[in-house]
């Protein structure tokens, strides 16, 4: 049986005086594209941060590629974000710099060798696979619209070529049709180059036409895990209530 590609074991956080997190366990296989859902204050973007080692669970366990990020270095926590990207909600694009530089910043803290001519070619590229066109390279962030920003700050996420990407509310702000064109970018992705994806979401609709598999928080817990035509018949109230307007289709 091949290997998850990330762990949560029993995973608990304690935050402004109650458990967000109480006992949460999932583990990501490859090549899927999982979805994290879950009223507001469950934790789910606290979670991705915790996945990455931004942030420490109050107990339990978070394994990145097999290793528990708790136990390693900061050497050895470093080499290992080599192997995932991360994209905010907001995008996190840092607003003084062209896209340019913005996709490349990844490449001078964790490649530094790469000539300059190939650092550009690098960035050329990503660019290209995140869908946006080669003049939005010399751009500032404030020049392009709500989804170019999105594809922008997922070509920085795919930089360094991960094996798994963690994409907060990624659709979260784009009119519907930017925001199937996200999801059918991040399909091809996935598809073609092999990517396991984890993401938080409020949107119905990348959750019937975009993921594999959703994984449900209430009350600190996993309610429900497995996919959406299953999830939303379980009867769940809170579940019944998000899926309400969508269950029948």
């Amino acid at each position: 049986m091949t290997a998850p590609v990330a762990e949560v074991v029993e995973l608990r956080t304690w935050l402004s005086g109650h458990w967000v997190h109480d006992g949460v366990s999932f583990a990501l296989r490859p090549g899927e594209i999982a979805a994290l859902i879950g009223g507001s204050g469950t934790g789910k973007t606290v979670l991705l941060n915790q996945l990455v080692g931004l942030l420490t669970p109050s107990g339990g366990q978070v394994k990145l590629f097999g290793q528990d990020i708790a136990k390693l270095n900061a050497g050895a926590l470093q080499a290992l974000r080599r192997r995932f990207g991360l994209l905010f909600q907001d995008g996190a694009l840092f607003s003084a710099m062209r896209v340019a530089d913005n996709v490349a910043t990844p490449l001078r803290e964790h490649m530094p060798w790469l000539s300059a001519p190939l650092r550009e070619e690098v960035v050329s590229l990503k660019l290209a696979l995140a869908g946006l066109p080669p003049e939005a390279a010399a751009k500032m962030p404030s020049e392009l619209s709500g989804g170019m920003r999105k594809r922008a700050a997922l070509a920085r996420a795919l930089a360094l070529e991960p094996e798994l990407l963690l994409l907060d509310e990624p659709t979260s702000g784009l009119d519907p049709i930017s925001a199937r064109e996200f999801d059918r970018t991040l399909r091809v992705l996935v598809d073609s180059l092999g990517l396991t994806v984890l993401l938080t979401t409020h949107d119905l609709d990348s959750l019937w036409g975009l993921v594999d598999r959703v994984i449900v928080l209430f009350e600190g817990k996993v309610i429900a895990d497995g996919p959406i035509r299953e999830v939303a018949q379980i009867q769940h109230e809170w579940v019944r209530s998000y899926f309400d307007t969508r269950a029948t289709e």
